[in-house]
């Protein structure tokens, strides 16, 4: 797993990020572009929500969350 700065993300086209937050952390503030995915959920259904055949970069408040 590779980590990366948000400056250097907002310069790259064509991605998909996910936040990992709740909807209402999600609401108050996220990264443009970014969808709002919960953690349970998607460890639960990961091909509701994830193409394999894509790159996604995954982010969470603290960077705990996104890294497991």
């Amino acid at each position: 797993m590779n980590s990366i700065s948000v400056d250097d993300l907002m310069n790259m086209s064509d991605i998909n990020i996910i936040d990992l937050r709740s909807v209402e952390k999600y609401n108050f503030s996220h990264i443009p572009g970014s969808i709002n995915i919960n953690y349970e959920k998607l460890l639960l259904n990961p091909d509701l929500y994830i193409r394999k055949d894509m790159k996604y970069y995954v982010y969470c408040q603290h960077g705990i969350t996104s890294r497991s």
